[in-house]
């Protein structure tokens, strides 16, 4: 059972099919723009990793805090 609390208003966060903060038992939703996509209970998920783009003026930080030297990334990519 989850129970939304903190409720957004706004065309984007309408877009986007969420409207608050769940509190409880959570899911973990993947939909793709064909229309298929696949759902998980949070339970079944081990670790979720979002890519770092070396743009972000805080890719240093980031790379540090995930054990990644940025440097050595830099050398690899340049």
């Amino acid at each position: 059972m989850t129970r939304f609390v903190a409720h957004v208003d706004g065309e984007e966060v309408g877009a986007l099919e969420a409207s608050g903060l769940g509190v409880g038992q959570q899911d973990f939703a993947i939909r793709k723009q064909d229309g298929g996509g696949s759902l998980f209970g949070i339970g079944s998920v081990v670790e979720i990793s979002f890519p770092l783009e070396m743009c972000d003026p805080r890719f240093d930080e980031k790379a540090r805090a995930r054990g990644i030297d940025p440097d050595e990334v830099r050398r690899r990519m340049g």
